[in-house]
């Protein structure tokens, strides 16, 4: 039969062959006796019919016999489901959330992620399994795993698995309209390769860098007063002087000089980012608002290229006007920063028309996490 994925996995099998084992002796067995009492019994063997009213040993076998039938699955079925419950505290614990429709895998590092789970081989890993909205099931079949995921309950369940691959996630709970495209993938690593995806992709926070920070924090002079970079008092508005060697502009700007004695041009002057498209801060805050929605599994309801779905389409959404329905009653409302806030808080407090109320509220988000779905929404003319 070869290796099993999973430790969880020959468990359950074993389970499995011991319960088919039994039912195949007994349908054989049962089987066998009923022929053995249709000829043994037939009428013409016994033409008269004796009256049987009481047998002590054929009531032993048939209580003792089925009782210990019941000890021995329970038996294989307590083992398997132990290891499945219990497991070191130091093992690697991955949250995995239920959503509609797809699974986010949030790591103890702050890693999140909804397209592929990654975990090591020959090391175990805890799975706390969970729902945001109604209830899911996660499925691996590779590894006999199939955990219900139910809103408000966390489940635990510990797993090792012993060869690398990659292996089908699936949701075996009906849970809405999109239930079949919950699909995904877990892929087993080697313990070494698994340490380093995991050491490079934990997010880093973001500091300003020291020359930055030196420049524009204020620093303190010889008798403790605030003084700036250039030398001027904190909060003064004075212009700086030239330095030695150039000569002060009528404007109060400097004119440097260079060792010769002629003038240096100017640098020229900084290209605004209006001018050349969008800033750089822009487009890293479109950029994270592309993978929140890879995170929260947007695009399994909505497109981006202005294809029909579950959701109306986020291209060409921002600034257009949007036909919604509240409290049954038709209004238009143009899309803007407050009303995009306001659907994904709280989506079905104004239904697009057209459309059913089946997005989720995620009125847990940041502020940042926000502005970077709009910046997205935004970005896709």
């Amino acid at each position: 039969m070869g290796t099993a994925a999973s430790n969880t996995a020959s468990h359950v099998d074993q389970v499995m062959l011991v319960i088919l084992g039994i039912s195949v002796v007994l349908f054989v067995g049962i089987m066998a006796t009923m022929v053995f009492f249709v000829v043994k019994y037939s009428r013409k063997r016994q033409p008269r019919v004796a009256n049987i009213s009481h047998h002590t040993g054929l009531e032993l076998v048939w209580t003792v016999i089925p009782v210990i039938i019941v000890l021995v699955m329970f038996w294989y079925g307590f083992v398997g489901y132990r290891v499945m419950r219990t497991g070191p505290d130091d093992a690697l614990t991955v949250t995995v959330t239920g959503r509609m429709w797809s699974w986010l895998y949030s790591y103890e590092n702050g890693i999140q992620a909804t397209d592929m789970l990654r975990i090591p081989a020959g090391e175990p890993v805890k799975f706390v399994i969970t729902s945001a909205d109604v209830i899911h099931s996660f499925y691996v079949p590779a590894f006999r795993i199939k955990w219900d995921a139910i809103p408000g309950r966390k489940n635990q369940y510990f797993v090792t698995a012993e060869k690398t691959g990659t292996f089908d996630i699936l949701c075996a709970e009906y849970c809405g309209l999109q239930h079949a495209y919950m699909v995904s993938k877990i892929q087993v690593m080697p313990k070494a390769e698994f340490e380093k995806w995991y050491a490079a992709s934990a997010p880093k926070e973001t500091k300003p860098a020291p020359a930055q920070a030196a420049a524009s924090a204020p620093a303190a002079d010889g008798r403790g007063a605030a003084v700036m970079a250039d030398g001027r008092p904190a909060g003064s508005n004075a212009t700086a002087t030239a330095p030695a060697g150039g000569s002060a502009s009528p404007a109060g700007k400097s004119k440097a000089t260079a060792p010769g004695g002629k003038p240096v041009s100017p640098a020229p002057a900084a290209i605004p980012a209006s001018s050349s498209g969008a800033s750089p801060g822009d487009a890293a805050l479109v950029a994270e608002g592309e993978k929140l929605m890879a995170r929260y599994a947007c695009s399994s309801c909505h497109s981006s290229d202005g294809s029909r779905l579950v959701g109306p389409t986020f291209k060409g959404l921002y600034g257009s006007s949007v036909t919604v329905l509240v409290d049954g009653k038709e209004r238009t409302v143009r899309a803007d920063e407050a009303y995009l806030e306001k659907s994904i808080r709280e989506p079905n407090a104004e239904i697009v028309k057209g459309y059913q109320p089946l997005m989720p509220g995620q009125p847990n988000l940041t502020a940042e996490e926000l502005k970077a779905m709009i910046a997205y929404i935004r970005s896709l003319k």
